[in-house]
């Protein structure tokens, strides 16, 4: 006389949910046991009203999941996209990474046992907060004080620099859209804007990404480190306006993404 369906969503409410996580057991690794579980109360409704809500319900399923489909087939044609604009094409010129920037440096991460160094008012991301991160990024889930700032070996960053992560998320890049200071896991690179475009950097830089995993070097876990990236070949067109008609190409497609994407929080 229960839907399942039904069923299935009544346990995702969030005062079901609270029911079960306080009849929850155990201190690393929460559980619920069986007795516990059907002790929990559920909504319930005639056995038509059920089906009529489970159908409703499971066409938004259905919508929700071939609009992740369609962001898929974005996220693939974004892909595509990059590898065909950025391959180097007759008359673009070929460069070192460091050729092209003003600055590249890693972060650093004050000591953890003075309190005064954190909860203060600068941002400073770690690579946990550039895993979570889309394109940009703009806070950081922990702040630096001044004091932690000036103890340590991080760096103030400007907006639009590019980070690049060297270890974990090997290669994920992002633009920071405030001034920030990162762990000494990412480097902060600010380009020499006569020469590159800051957006055409970070699409080269999404579409190396695959290939760098498989550089980097080989220890507990694949890394990089300051000087393999300054070494990164880069090629470009040495126009300026060229390389900025590529990346709003780009742009506009990340911006069909994001709106698509947005229609998924709706």
């Amino acid at each position: 006389e229960y839907n399942p369906y039904f069923l299935n969503e009544s346990l995702k409410i969030s005062q079901v949910r609270k029911q079960i996580i306080r009849n929850a057991a155990g201190s690393q690794h929460i559980n619920v046991g069986q007795d516990s579980l059907e002790k929990i109360i559920v909504p319930s409704a005639l056995s038509a009203q059920q089906r009529k809500i489970a159908e409703i319900l499971m066409k938004w399923d259905e919508a929700v999941e071939l609009q992740e489909q369609y962001i898929q087939k974005l996220e693939l044609r974004k892909k595509a996209i990059m590898k065909k604009l950025l391959t180097p094409k007759d008359g673009w010129e070929n460069y070192k990474l460091f050729e092209l920037v003003v600055s590249m440096s890693s972060g650093g991460t004050p000591s953890t046992k003075k309190q005064e160094y954190y909860d203060g008012n600068i941002v400073w991301v770690s690579i946990d907060d550039m895993s979570r991160a889309g394109k940009y990024i703009a806070d950081s889930a922990r702040k630096l004080t001044d004091l932690g700032l000036k103890n340590s070996s991080a760096k103030l960053f400007p907006e639009q620099t590019i980070l690049y992560a060297m270890y974990a998320s090997i290669g994920k890049t992002v633009i920071s859209t405030v001034p920030c200071t990162t762990s000494q896991a990412i480097l902060g690179i600010i380009v020499n804007q006569e020469k590159l475009d800051n957006q055409y950097l970070y699409y080269y830089l999404l579409n190396m990404q695959d290939k760098i995993v498989l550089q980097g070097q080989k220890g507990t876990q694949s890394n990089l480190n300051k000087e393999m990236v300054e070494k990164f070949d880069i090629s470009l067109p040495k126009d300026l306006d060229e390389q900025k008609k590529i990346s709003k190409i780009l742009m506009s497609v990340d911006e069909e993404i994001s709106l698509q994407k947005e229609k998924l929080i709706v």
